[in-house]
């Protein structure tokens, strides 16, 4: 007979993330706000790695979300414009309540 023996996982302090950005379009040298699309924020870390939620963008191109992250852990967020997914840089989650400002994806 074996037995099996795991280990507790390691126990990760989490904090309250405030994420905003806005979706762009560059067209002709121009900037132009792509409304009404999907955005993902994603965290990838040691209890979890994917998707955390989503929501559409506002008449401006806007997204905000605020959510619980592990605080060793990386947030980004993409967005599927014309078929292509885009991704902004990961940014890493601080042990402190702060307002993260990633790239625009589009």
């Amino acid at each position: 007979m074996a037995l099996l023996s795991l280990a507790p996982p390691r126990l990760i302090g989490q904090t309250r993330v405030s994420l905003e950005g806005q979706i762009l379009r560059v067209t002709a040298g121009d900037t132009t706000p792509v409304t009404r699309i999907q955005v993902v924020v994603h965290e990838v870390g040691h209890a979890r790695q994917g998707p955390v939620d989503s929501l559409l963008t506002d008449d401006r191109g806007g997204f905000r979300f605020t959510l619980r992250a592990d605080t060793g852990s990386v947030i980004l967020v993409s967005a599927r414009y014309a078929g292509i997914e885009y991704f902004s840089d990961p940014v890493p989650v601080g042990a402190d309540d702060r307002v993260v400002k990633p790239l625009d994806v589009v």
